[in-house]
């Protein structure tokens, strides 16, 4: 779990574990967690120590397991539970491919790609806009020119906006 507890949310971990180990296989981890903990922390973490009966008690215990690992990892006590190793590889769960890292890179460069395509398609739209801006600008200051009004550029532009808002506004009533 130390492996990949920085890399999956809990969920998945949890549903791995769950679904991978036995209910003694979980308890006896769950065991040596417990006794791998300083006991002055046992005070603090008691409702995720105590063992668990009835329905749901593998869910349960898994679930302390987590809360037991996050509260050595919260409180700078990851380094101090010793490291744990299978005997076998067969006994170290595989995690579906849909939860590996690797679909998860596969999530964010589709989501990047989608954010991308929506971005171009505005800058698309607003260099269209610019240019229609543009071009009615262009025209007016041609029509300021054709009855001899002449201006510096800054006045240019000023005029070109006004302008153009007064243009948008008498085509506004006309509609």
């Amino acid at each position: 779990m130390t492996n990949k507890f920085d890399n999956y949310p809990v969920s998945v971990l949890k549903s791995v574990i769950t679904d991978f180990y036995s209910e003694d296989e979980v308890i006896s981890a769950k065991q040596l967690l417990t006794q791998s903990i300083d006991s002055s922390h046992h005070s603090t973490l008691n409702t995720h120590l105590r063992k668990r009966i009835g329905d749901n008690k593998l869910e349960r215990s898994v679930d302390d397991i987590i809360h037991i690992f996050q509260y050595a990892d919260d409180n700078g006590m990851r380094d101090d539970i010793p490291v744990f190793c299978a005997v076998s590889l067969a006994r170290v769960p595989v995690i579906p491919d849909e939860m590996t890292d690797l679909a998860s890179i596969r999530q964010d460069v589709n989501s990047v790609t989608e954010q991308l395509q929506i971005l171009m398609n505005n800058v698309s739209s607003a260099v269209q806009d610019i240019s229609q801006t543009n071009k009615v600008c262009s025209d007016i200051q041609q029509s300021l020119h054709k009855f001899g009004i002449k201006s510096g550029i800054a006045d240019d532009r000023r005029l070109c906006s006004e302008a153009y808002k007064t243009w948008s506004m008498i085509l506004a009533m006309t509609d």
